[in-house]
């Protein structure tokens, strides 16, 4: 391909533009890189504006140059006279590309060449740019191919060449398919090149095996970008927006604007000597004001510190006041509690406190002796321990037969403890609250505890605890035990004697339920509460509160399903009240729960009639029952089988 009118018109007139539309700048010499760089596509992305030459002399066009020479690190090539003195397309060109041209190096431009020129060369670095295909005979045998734009240059000793190939393939729409190397597409409004073989996975904008396309100016495009309307003579350069309009301007007399500000200098040097002095009628002396004028901040003539509108100053020092008597207040823990300080929450547990031996005790948990154990046993703590907790009413005690818990032990044999703490007739409730997991409120006689015997309270859940039960716990920080008496009352009796204790009128009872806090935990509850929507409501509560009490970070837990055996067969009220919980038990602990239900259904003995019968019913099996609420032994089993199951499976 014959470049010379292209070469021609970059470095001195241009005659035509004939040239190829892109060239590939990634695979010239780092210093020709710069020179590919000065097209409009390169400079228009990078600046988000349009640049324009605004019409004027050639003097004009002269100092430009040179201004820009020095901002842009661009050495100029030719002035503006000998801009102006080629064709209409010369005359419409910018600056960038009609008058300047970037400096090999520290080589001097030469000019073109053809293969049968003679350089004259000599000690100085100088460089040509040859304009046809062939072999350079006189410039050291160096070859240049066809459709290539080439460097030759002389470094005073030796001629080197440096040259890429111009791509000329059409553009054609991206998609995904394979390309050859050279291939123009165009994809989300930009056009690119590749620079190698692609497949339909190398997306443009995403694989390195593509590059943008950068394009020349042609007439066409320099015509249409022209500004229109503006005043020619006014400025010496501008840039325009998209929508053509003036965004930065240089002007004759070199001042530099903007539409809004058309003399910047001026502008900021008016901002400098700005006297921004508050007056006294304002009342500060200095201050910050919003969008509306309004002072957000300041200082009054007083010195006090105002935020809108109100002196923190006062305000400080009311705080300051309230903290005082805070501090003067007494606020000591009685001997009773255990703790000598503490931050007690919302619920009256204590989060954060120091016991009598000075130790840390956060949520109940000696954090000194934590600290100085090693790190095997700080790591236990987070995880529960392996020892069994089993919480629930008479199907975990065993009622009928010999109780699941027991059964456990012998199944897995490995030396660890299993609690049976379960409770024949405690609803859902009763058990979260022996547990721990929740705590009632009770109002206390005289709103005192007697220094010694028992005093009378009264719970808010009347049915917290069945008759004739006691509990373990503390109320109003002392130690003490709660008891249900025969005829219903309530009595707190503290473990030691000491003076009245004057409190509220309302406190918390806290059960002592962290004694196995930390264990695995076995939550089978529901089978006394009503089957009713409340009943499903206590259930899903009381069972949630429990696994919260949970002390482990990596909390071990199984939640079991409600049998109710005497609640009758498909389809009734009863029934489907059992079905719903179950369900929702399910759905609320997805990878902790087991469906003893179905399982001992699934388990009838199909040579007895009335299992079948059962089994139609979707009831537990009479073989696997003692009565019609609880297990037999081969039940709990049954049971005690599916939970070493589960544990197993867990690595628990």
């Amino acid at each position: 391909m014959d470049i010379s009118n292209f070469l021609s018109g970059v470095t001195h007139n241009i005659t035509s533009q004939t040239a190829p539309k892109s060239i590939l700048g990634s695979t010239v010499g780092n210093t020709f890189t710069d020179l590919a760089n000065l097209t409009k596509t390169t400079i228009e992305s990078l600046s988000a504006v349009t640049f324009k030459t605004l019409g004027g002399a050639a003097s004009d066009n002269d100092s430009l140059a040179a201004s820009l020479a020095t901002k842009l690190d661009i050495l100029s090539k030719a002035t503006g006279a000998q801009a102006l003195a080629g064709s209409d397309d010369t005359a419409y060109m910018t600056p960038l590309k009609t008058s300047q041209i970037v400096a090999f190096g520290n080589a001097n431009f030469k000019g073109t060449a053809v293969p049968t020129d003679t350089p004259v060369t000599g000690s100085t670095a100088v460089f040509w740019i040859a304009s046809q295909a062939g072999t350079y005979t006189n410039f050291g045998n160096v070859v240049v191919n066809s459709n290539s734009i080439a460097v030759i240059s002389w470094n005073g000793t030796a001629w080197s060449i440096s040259q890429s190939q111009v791509i000329q393939t059409p553009i054609t729409s991206w998609s995904a398919s394979t390309y050859t190397y050279g291939t123009q597409v165009n994809y989300n409004g930009m056009d690119w090149v590749a620079l190698s073989a692609t497949t339909s996975t190398d997306v443009p904008g995403v694989s390195t095996k593509w590059t943008p396309r950068l394009s020349f100016y042609t007439k066409a495009e320099t015509d249409a970008i022209r500004p229109l309307g503006y005043d020619s003579s006014a400025y010496a350069y501008a840039v325009v927006d998209s929508n053509n309009n003036l965004a930065f301007t240089i002007d004759k007399a070199g001042k530099v604007g903007t539409p809004k500000h058309p003399d910047l200098d001026t502008s900021i040097s008016t901002l400098e000597n700005y006297d921004f002095a508050w007056q006294n009628e304002s009342g500060y002396v200095w201050g910050v004001c919003d969008t509306n004028l309004k002072v957000a901040m300041g200082i009054d003539l007083a010195g006090n510190l105002i935020l809108k509108g109100q002196s923190l100053s006062s305000t400080l020092s009311t705080y300051n006041s309230r903290i005082t008597a805070i501090e003067s207040n007494d606020f000591a823990w009685q001997p009773e509690s255990g703790y000598q300080w503490g931050i007690v929450d919302s619920n009256l547990k204590i989060p954060l406190g120091i016991n009598q031996a000075g130790h840390v005790l956060v949520s109940g948990q000696d954090l000194t002796s934590l600290l100085n154990s090693n790190i095997s046993a700080q790591l236990a703590a987070l995880t529960s321990a392996r020892d069994i907790s089993c919480w629930g009413d008479s199907l975990t005690q065993g009622a009928g037969g010999v109780a699941y818990a027991t059964q456990l032990a012998a199944l897995l044999a490995d030396g660890r403890n299993i609690y049976n703490n379960g409770v024949g007739g405690d609803t859902s409730p009763q058990i979260a609250f022996r547990q721990g997991g929740i705590n009632v409120l009770c109002t206390i006689t005289a709103n005192t505890i007697n220094a010694s015997g028992a005093t009378v309270v009264t719970p808010a859940n009347a049915n917290i605890m069945q008759i004739n039960r006691t509990i373990t716990g503390s109320l109003f920080r002392i130690k003490g035990t709660l008891a249900r008496l025969s005829d219903g009352t309530y009595t707190f009796t503290r473990t030691l004697n000491g003076s009245n204790i004057a409190t509220e009128n309302q406190v918390y009872f806290i059960p002592d339920g962290t004694a196995q806090q930390n264990n695995t935990l076995i939550f089978w509850a529901g089978q006394n509460d009503p089957r009713s929507s409340s009943g499903v409501t206590d259930t899903l509560t009381n069972t949630a509160a429990m696994v919260a009490f949970t002390k482990a970070v990596n909390k071990r837990f199984l939640v079991m399903s409600v049998l109710g055996a005497n609640a009758g067969s498909s389809g009734g009220t009863g029934y489907n009240y059992i079905i719903q919980t179950n369900q929702a038990l399910r759905d609320a602990y997805p990878d902790n729960f087991i469906d003893v239900r179905q399982l001992l259904i699934r388990s009838y003995d199909s040579s007895q009639a009335q299992d079948v019968i059962d089994h139609t019913n979707d009831i537990v099996p009479t073989s696997l029952r003692s009565d019609a609420v609880h297990l037999n032994t081969a039940g709990y089993g049954i049971v005690a089988q599916a939970i070493k199951d589960f544990l197993l499976f867990k690595n628990w």
